[in-house]
């Protein structure tokens, strides 16, 4: 899966940063829409309480 979406080879630990930064730039967007784009996203947006 990949392969056809290079975003999912990103480490998990990028991820949660780059969503931090996400949520930090702009505070009134939910992270829950985050959690929507993709599986692998969810587990990782479930999982990082300070995006809460």
């Amino acid at each position: 899966r990949s392969i056809i979406f290079p975003i999912l080879s990103i480490p998990p630990e990028l991820t949660v940063a780059i969503f931090m930064a996400c949520v930090k730039e702009h505070p009134q967007q939910d992270p829950l829409a985050l959690s929507h784009v993709c599986c692998q996203w969810r587990q990782i947006a479930l999982g990082t309480p300070e995006l809460w």
